[in-house]
């Protein structure tokens, strides 16, 4: 299984064990329907096309491979626009940029293997054209390196934006994983306040559980005091006065 697909069923497994916001869930319903099926169908085409080349030759071979190469820019242009969506998403972004990834290297390889067949098919065309001709003048061969140097810059350019592209890329996800830093340096310092607070709180409730000790043996010596004084007052009202008799007996 590829990186992109393997990617894909993570996405997927993820998506239904989160919940989305409406905007999100229709984006990442959208890739999984449409985009992923498409771009698997003009990879699979393009292969087709390319394993064709070597029953071709001449101008049907020329044609062909002008045919395949604007499929490989089709390809590309599809490309973007998934680039586009998935930079879009919020909660699965990182994973969706894996399965962009993936993709975008099976473009590469595909377009390589492209200009590996046209560079063949020029030099078998040259091959060709030296056998009939016998020799070539110089102004055809400065025309030839005039083509050559043409395709090089052309190849060049291509490759630059490719690694700008890789560039923009990179520092999308250093700010993302710049700004997740920081998201978790201030939920790291509310914790640490939190615990802070917790702590101070724990010292007042045992302050307070002492004071409430101290109080309530305060109050059982009052209440014992009050009632011994009551049982007293009791006593000395009911019980019958002592008479002089009752002292000489």
């Amino acid at each position: 299984m590829t990186r992109s697909k393997t990617c894909l069923k993570e996405t997927k497994g993820r998506r239904q064990k989160s919940q989305y916001t409406m905007r999100e869930a229709d984006l990442v319903a959208g890739l999984e329907e449409d985009v992923i099926p498409t771009l698997d169908e003009r990879i699979e085409d393009i292969k087709s096309r390319i394993k064709r080349l070597k029953n071709t030759s001449g101008m049907e071979r020329e044609d062909e491979l002008d045919e395949t190469q604007k499929m490989i820019a089709g390809l590309r242009n599809e490309l973007d626009g998934f680039r586009l969506d998935v930079e879009g998403l919020e909660s699965t972004k990182a994973q969706w940029r894996q399965v962009y990834e993936g993709y975008d290297e099976k473009y590469r390889d595909l377009k390589n293997e492209l200009e590996m067949k046209r560079r063949l098919h020029g030099q078998t065309e040259a091959e060709a054209t030296l056998e009939q001709v016998g020799q070539v003048t110089d102004k055809q061969l400065l025309n030839i390196a005039q083509n050559l140097n043409t395709d090089a810059i052309d190849r060049l350019q291509e490759a630059e934006r490719d690694v700008q592209e890789m560039i923009e890329m990179n520092t999308e996800a250093a700010k993302v994983l710049l700004s997740d830093r920081e998201t978790m340096d201030r939920i790291r310092n509310d914790m640490g306040s939190i615990r802070n607070d917790l702590n101070i709180a724990r010292k007042q409730m045992t302050a307070m559980a002492r004071r409430l000790a101290t109080d309530k043996i305060l109050l059982c010596l009052i209440l014992i005091i009050i009632i011994v004084f009551i049982v007293a007052v009791l006593w000395f009202v009911i019980s019958p006065p002592i008479s002089g008799d009752d002292f000489t007996k």
